[in-house]
């Protein structure tokens, strides 16, 4: 059966058969450049021809609109694309062939937010850990360029219920609520700062992180293991960070591991009472390292209340070296939906990158906002 309608010349018909040979063996994109079958990306001086607002039909530039960020945001950092090789052995009578893959533009103008959400998602991958008998731990880890020192763990709220599906470009972040810990410019600002980046999802023996699991030991002893491989591949600090519910993740692995292995602990709208328990039901005194709460004055939560964030304040104090707390104000406090726990000042809607700053600014040490003033 013929499915090509034109004959192809010999080159041709191999490239053509090279490309069936990958799709057949669902090589991702991540598979191609481990490779060496994808380009990189080398920084230039200048493009040539040099980016414009309005389309270059001139120099054959496909666009019809007007580029809407070119003023707004000018070019930081300027990519050449190369074409390169790679002689691939697919077995049977096939032999060795070398096969070129091509990208489509010759240059590329880096914008601040979306050039980084690409650049990270080149990073990214899914670590699969087993951790008790018959059961893995997942979590989505993101890894900067350079030599990357310190790590942060990130414990989704809400039921925890978060997937990573792997599309064409990057891994996306299938969740039902969660709230800071969860949002990508959470992860995109720590990132930027140079820290790897790994997202916890629910073990393999459950869909989602019941607040009773959260406080186990089973739950703990599975962050442990990724606590372990982090270290092991992390020299530097390790940060845990979990918001509302998933705050009760971060602060029952502190408290279980009597601090082992973590530099600090992060709870952002921190669980403060409700039947869901408190960070504040952990063993008194058990939590040795540095603690920074991150909460909105007008967190409408019954369990997230502004005004018991001094009651858990004091209740870090009594062992941690420093407790510091970030308050936000304004923001998005639109209510998504009926439960009050996620509307817009619970999970810091409107004010999400620039609490993450004060966040990442904390971990470097450096001066940070004790007020973040949203819109």
């Amino acid at each position: 059966m013929h499915l090509l309608k034109y004959h192809l010349n010999k080159l041709a018909l191999i490239a053509f058969k090279n490309r069936q040979e990958i799709i057949k063996a669902s090589l991702g994109r991540r598979d191609l450049f481990k490779l060496g079958l994808l380009t990189g990306k080398v920084p230039v001086e200048s493009l040539n021809p040099a980016p414009t607002v309005a389309p270059n039909t001139v120099a054959g530039e496909g666009r019809t609109r007007p580029h809407q960020a070119l003023t707004r945001f000018p070019p930081q950092k300027l990519y050449e694309v190369h074409q390169s090789s790679h002689s691939e052995h697919r077995g049977g009578s096939m032999g060795r062939a070398t096969v070129w893959f091509t990208a489509v533009l010759l240059g590329l103008v880096t914008l601040p937010h979306s050039a980084a959400y690409a650049a990270m998602a080149a990073m990214s991958e899914v670590v699969t850990l087993d951790t008790r008998p018959g059961v893995t731990q997942s979590f989505l880890l993101l890894e900067p360029k350079g030599s990357t020192k310190d790590v942060v763990i990130l414990f989704p709220g809400h039921e925890g219920v978060v997937q990573f599906r792997e599309t064409a470009k990057d891994y996306e972040v299938e969740k039902n609520g969660g709230g800071l810990t969860v949002d990508p410019r959470m992860r995109n600002t720590l990132w930027r700062n140079g820290f790897a980046v790994a997202l916890v999802a629910p073990p393999s023996d459950r869909s989602q992180l019941a607040p009773w699991f959260r406080a186990s030991a089973e739950h703990a002893q599975d962050v442990h293991k990724v606590i372990a491989y982090l270290r092991e591949r992390y020299p530097g600090k390790l940060y845990l960070h979990g918001h509302c519910q998933g705050s009760l993740s971060a602060a029952s692995v502190a408290t279980r591991l009597k601090s082992k292995g973590i530099s600090g602990l992060i709870l952002s709208s921190a669980r403060s009472s409700g039947p869901a328990g408190a960070v504040t039901d952990f063993e008194r005194g058990a939590v040795s390292v540095r603690v920074l709460l991150v909460q909105h004055k007008d967190d409408s939560c019954p369990y997230t209340r502004p005004d018991s964030v001094g009651h858990v304040q004091a209740f870090y104090q009594n062992s941690a070296p420093k407790v510091d707390l970030i308050t936000v104000t304004g923001g998005d406090g639109k209510v998504a939906t009926q439960e009050t726990c996620q509307n817009g000042f619970h999970r810091f809607k409107g004010v999400q990158r620039e609490t993450a700053e004060a966040i990442a600014s904390w971990l470097l040490n450096k001066e940070f906002p004790a007020l973040v003033e949203g819109p």
